[in-house]
């Protein structure tokens, strides 16, 4: 009832249009921690998944897993780094597990969780995907003349809602709560373009601020670019659509329904808003729990993640990343679904072997999802000999070493060394990239040698 009364404040719909609050059924429940057993880590904590490597234990594996093991390390001391991987039964793998505990800005990273949040939304039918920002904010445009009237909660989920950022010729950015997007390569001092920040102001007021001061350079869906400015109109219409912040929102839709929930994740200390693109601080294990339960339908439907995950610039004719304009879709990477990027491609962090969902941090870490959705369904059977659906997730933290340059550049091909691997592990076939020798690797009967 309160909520209602305060509609037309937050911008919403009129009080009447009460059918976005129909909640149909839950989904299943995610797994329960009792039923994560953990007699297979020699720590015993609960956020290790289910007792994959002891079921996938033959030699041959569990050599390719310990030589993983000692090629990361070798690639990565003497920095903090924590490596997990794992597929539609849990967790298969994890590397630098004494620092799984620590905080680390994940960046980017939290671009997905802010996806699922709204997917999990839509499922619940409190807001709609296809849904126009004016349906949520009356003081966005309506008129059939201005194409910003036309932008939905689809595109800004795919960055293509039109929007661009903040030119350099703007009056005193600062004063607008925006920032200097000087984070790109190799632009890195000379890039001339800024985004929305909003520390401290909430949902509606940020949209407000992205609308007045933000260009609008195409018609939604034509031009894909790289701006935080698109979430930030997505959770105005979430937030107009539930009366929530989104810390609260997230804290009941993806933190509270992992298993175990997530405790460690949340806004950068300075601000009074979560960030729904960035600037957020977690933990490696959170962030496990995170995509271990994103990737295997613990919190949102099959349906939903396959949307997420698919092509999302159809007609995107003219991409731009931080100011700098290229072909829309350059031939199988710089794609894009609704959150993660999409690659098949060497030049990006995954993508060697099939396509690939990826979320890139500034500070050189990576979350990877490698899924083929026909062998997932089981429309296709999968050939792969040490899986059944053909796909893999991973993800690599860098804990702490914050030189993001230097950080990208050294740990841009552990990316691909785990790919390698996972694939050579999973599919039980040759990799170029992997060679291995059991003879050279002590007790690889014992999981315990695996970090």
């Amino acid at each position: 009832i309160d909520r209602l009364a305060d509609w037309a404040e937050r911008g919403g719909v009129e009080p009447n249009h009460t059918t976005h609050f129909f909640v149909p059924e839950e989904l299943p429940p995610v797994l329960s921690e009792d039923a994560k057993t953990c007699s297979n880590w020699t720590d015993g904590s609960l956020d290790c998944g289910s007792e994959v490597l002891k079921t996938l234990g033959d030699n041959e594996s569990l050599a390719l897993f310990e030589e993983l093991r000692y090629q990361l390390a070798s690639m990565t001391s003497p920095h903090k780094v924590v490596v997990h991987a794992g597929d539609h039964r849990g967790l298969l793998f994890r590397f630098g597990s004494q620092y799984r505990h620590e905080h680390l800005s994940i960046a980017s990273e939290m671009k997905p969780m802010t996806a699922v949040l709204v997917m999990r939304l839509v499922e619940l039918g409190v807001i709609g995907l296809d849904d126009k920002a004016n349906q949520w904010l009356n003081f966005w445009p309506t008129q059939a003349s201005d194409s910003r009237s036309y932008v939905t909660l689809r595109h800004c989920l795919a960055f293509t809602s039109g929007f661009y950022g903040i030119p350099d010729n703007v009056y005193n950015v600062s004063a607008l709560d925006a920032f200097p997007a000087d984070l790109s390569v190799p632009q890195m001092h000379d890039i001339n373009w800024y985004e929305m920040r909003c520390d401290t102001i909430n949902p509606r007021r940020c949209a407000m601020a992205v609308l007045k001061h933000s260009e609008h350079i195409a018609a939604p869906g034509s031009v894909w670019t790289y701006t935080g400015d698109h979430f930030r109109i997505a959770i105005a219409m979430v937030y107009a659509a539930t009366g929530k912040n989104l810390v609260h929102l997230l804290r009941e839709h993806v933190f509270d329904r992992t298993a175990p929930a997530m405790h460690h994740t949340a806004p950068y200390t300075y601000l009074e808003y979560f960030d729904p693109a960035s600037r957020t601080l977690s933990t490696p294990s959170d962030y496990q729990r995170f995509i271990d339960a994103y990737f295997r339908g613990q919190l949102i439907s099959n349906k939903s993640l396959e949307i997420i995950e698919q092509d999302s610039q159809a007609f995107t004719q003219t991409r731009i990343f931080k100011g700098v304009s290229d072909i829309g879709r350059p031939v199988d990477h710089g794609l894009f679904g609704l959150g993660w990027w999409r690659s098949r491609s060497t030049k990006t962090l995954c993508g060697q072997y099939h396509f690939c969902n990826f979320a890139p941090s500034h500070y050189g870490s990576v979350a990877v999802i490698e899924r083929k959705w026909p062998e997932w369904h089981g429309v296709k059977t999968c050939s792969w000999a040490r899986s059944s659906s053909c796909s893999f997730y991973f993800h690599f933290q860098n804990v702490g070493f914050l030189d993001s340059e230097a950080a990208k550049e050294l740990f841009r091909p552990v990316s691909h060394l785990i790919e390698d691997y996972m694939m050579q592990i999973l599919s039980g076939r040759t990799v170029v990239n992997v060679t291995y020798n059991v003879s050279n690797i002590s007790n690889i009967s014992n999981i315990s040698n695996i970090s």
